[in-house]
This record gives structure tokens, C-alpha cells and sequence, in this order.
């Protein structure tokens, strides 16, 4: 089980964290028809939270409404627009109109590029051998590493094993398979880059995550997309909280000029 040796979710998060041209990258090719929704969100939803703020203001006129009062919409607008991302996780019918969450509805689309992206640059199987043999659970791997190689010489020796024993006695011999796993296992970072290109093509990652990532549930789908970005989503309120306090001090030198 590959999870026991390396944590891939942890390490496309660690990467894209890490690296945030790459985060970029995956978010502007996965969430190239999302941004769309986005940019066009803040007129359809600033109207709707812009006529609240207008009858509020219609039975009080304080001056601090409209700058407190646009960073409130600015602030709820694009946070909604965040939400719907990827909520709702169900289609639902709402006054006729359909709403599902954005990526939810694309995921087979989304599933693809995220693939192809991260297959490409993240996991690589240069980097998956890496972390197999420097990670946390480095030392595991080369126990059972060790364990195959003397299970290997036994089966090459085969009878001579037991005229050998004889001769130089179990424990020489036990030394010598322990001496050859050893060697192995130090002498496999400096080879096994010849193995790469082979492992590329037996692992398939782009079309094995495509088909995992397609079939997964909605809530699942966002377990793996979001936290690459949850980080940064702060911001993108933050500053739609700052215009709209911005919009809402315009307004009131307008008004009061």
C-alpha cells in the first residue's frame, strides 16, 4: 500500500503551498469557466445586497451606513462567489434556475486539467522516490527492501545455501545477506533514476487520478481541490471588503457634496 510510504495529498498541498505559480497555474486552467461566474458575480450579487443597503439607508441616513454598509457587500459578495465554487454540492432548483457548485457541476473537466497538471509537476516519479526514501516512513521501506533482497539470495542459492552454512557456518552467512542488502539499499538512490522512465509508463498517473478524481463524491472532490487554495481565499475577501468600504465612502462624498 503506497499510502503507508507516501502521503500524495500531503504532498501535492506541501507543493502547490510551497509554489504559488503552481497554484496559480491549476487554479486559472481548472477554474478558467469559474472565473467567468466570478467576475460578473460581484455586479449580479452587489445589486441585490446594493437594494437592501438602500432601503436600510432609505429609513436611516447615518453617514457610517453606506461605508460600513459597502464593506458588508463587498465582503458578502465575494464570499458567496467563493461558496459557490462549490456548494451547493447537489443540484438544486431555486425560482427556476438551477444552481450546483461550479467545480462540482465541471468534475470530470476539472478532474482532467488538476491530472494533467499535477502528474506533470508535482508527482513526478523522481520526486515520489524522493520522498519514498527520505521521507518518515523512509526507514520501513528499507527494512522491507532489505527483506527482498535476502529472500533473493536464498532463492539464487537455492541447495548450495545449506553446503554453505556448513562450511562457513549460519551466522557468516547471515552476515554476508545482511552485507548485500545493505550495499542495496545505499547504492539504489544513485541507480534507480534509470528505472524512471519505465515507472512513468507502468504508472499512468495523469490517467489514474483522472479516473479516481472523476468518480470521487462532491464532498471528497473539494477534500483534494480546496485546500490547495482555502489558504489564499482571505484575501480575495479581504480586498472585496476593502472596495466595497471604498464604493461606500465614494457614495457619501457624492451624496453629501
Amino acid at each position: 500500500n503506497i499510502e503507508e510510504f507516501l502521503d500524495l495529498k500531503g504532498l501535492v498541498v506541501e507543493q502547490l503551498t510551497k509554489d504559488k505559480s503552481l497554484t496559480n497555474e491549476i487554479f486559472l486552467k481548472c477554474g478558467k469557466e469559474e472565473f467567468k461566474f466570478i467576475k460578473i458575480s460581484g455586479l449580479y450579487f452587489g445589486f441585490l445586497f446594493g437594494i437592501i443597503q438602500a432601503i436600510v439607508w432609505f429609513f436611516n441616513d447615518s453617514w457610517w451606513l453606506l461605508p460600513v454598509g459597502g464593506l458588508i457587500v463587498g465582503w458578502a459578495t465575494n464570499w458567496l462567489a467563493l461558496k459557490m465554487i462549490f456548494n451547493p454540492k447537489k443540484e438544486i432548483n431555486f425560482l427556476g434556475i438551477k444552481i450546483h457548485g461550479l467545480f462540482i457541476k465541471r468534475q470530470p473537466e476539472v478532474a482532467a486539467e488538476y491530472s494533467k497538471i499535477v502528474s506533470a509537476k508535482i508527482l513526478t516519479v523522481e520526486r515520489m522516490f524522493d520522498r519514498i526514501f527520505r521521507g518518515k516512513a523512509s526507514d520501513k521501506m528499507v527494512t522491507i527492501l532489505q527483506g527482498h533482497v535476502k529472500r533473493a539470495i536464498d532463492d539464487q542459492i537455492g541447495l548450495s545455501k545449506n553446503i554453505y552454512q556448513i562450511f562457513a557456518g549460519t551466522k557468516k552467512y547471515d552476515q554476508l545477506k545482511d552485507m548485500a542488502a545493505t550495499r542495496f539499499v545505499e547504492s539504489l538512490p544513485h541507480s534507480i533514476h534509470r528505472t524512471f522512465e519505465y515507472a512513468e509508463d507502468a504508472l499512468d498517473l495523469e490517467t489514474t487520478m483522472r479516473e479516481k478524481m472523476a468518480g470521487l463524491s462532491a464532498d471528497e472532490f473539494e477534500a483534494v481541490l480546496r485546500p490547495a487554495f482555502q489558504e489564499d481565499e482571505w484575501i480575495l475577501i479581504l480586498v472585496g471588503a476593502i472596495l466595497g468600504g471604498l464604493a461606500g465612502l465614494g457614495q457619501l462624498v457624492f451624496l453629501f457634496n
